[in-house]
């Protein structure tokens, strides 16, 4: 029993530093951005006719909005920021992944050593 305690408590002192590392970024960001090479349609332009020669990159932003795909050209200073945002995003995603790996470990340890729920006083719903 001593030692399930033990682990319990080493879970929750990693759980904790995860929550830390949560509170330490940034804005986040959702969808993600695509850098284009485009086709300006003029007939004398070079790159209607060779794929190195076409326009770009330009940065396009994609999400989803009430489940249908959203997109929108970004200006370059404005996806860079955005690139940021989202990577922080999925470095948040990736923590709380492992959060809920260690929630569950817990949860294991918690049922079998009887451990009382810490809000104690509030009614199970």
């Amino acid at each position: 029993m001593e030692q399930d305690e033990l682990q319990l408590q080493t879970l929750a002192i990693r759980h904790k530093e995860l929550a830390g590392q949560i509170a330490d970024i940034g804005f986040i960001w959702p969808g993600s951005i695509q850098w284009r090479w485009k086709v300006c349609g003029k007939p004398n332009c070079a790159c209607s006719k060779d794929p190195a020669a076409r326009h770009g990159p330009y940065p396009y932003w994609t999400t989803k909005v009430n489940g249908k795909t959203v997109n929108r050209r970004l200006g370059h200073d404005e996806a860079i920021l955005i690139e940021k945002w989202i990577r922080n995003r999925r470095e948040i995603e990736s923590i709380m992944a492992e959060m809920k790996i260690v929630s569950n470990q817990a949860l294991s340890i918690a049922v079998k050593c009887n451990v009382p729920r810490q809000e104690d006083s509030d009614p199970i719903p």
